[in-house]
């Protein structure tokens, strides 16, 4: 199976207070690991994957490509961009793939 965009629920009481917004993402199987991981520009991380759990990647700002190696060998690209401003929402990707 490839990688897939997880959307999340809103309350919309929390946008609505104006203090900001509370989005819930569920996954379909648990959450046995969690990273919060800061890159800096022109670097890069992972090649390798978890075959024991599946992984799954919020980017809150910035710009980046995540690339999935498949079973078969070959390899599907992700890039996800965040613009500064432009009300974009954080960038979810849950791997029940392999990500390299």
């Amino acid at each position: 199976m490839t990688a897939q965009r997880l959307s999340p629920e809103c309350n919309l009481d929390t946008v609505r207070d104006g203090r900001g917004g509370i989005f819930t993402y569920y996954p379909e199987r648990p959450i046995v690991e969690w990273n919060l991981l800061f890159t800096r520009t022109g670097n890069a991380r992972g090649f390798h994957y978890h075959k024991e759990f599946d992984e799954y990647i919020l980017v809150t700002s910035g710009h980046g490509t995540y690339v999935e190696l498949c079973d078969d060998g070959t390899e599907i690209v992700h890039k996800v961009a965040l613009r500064r401003g432009s009300g974009d929402r954080p960038a979810q990707v849950g791997r029940p793939g392999r990500p390299r």
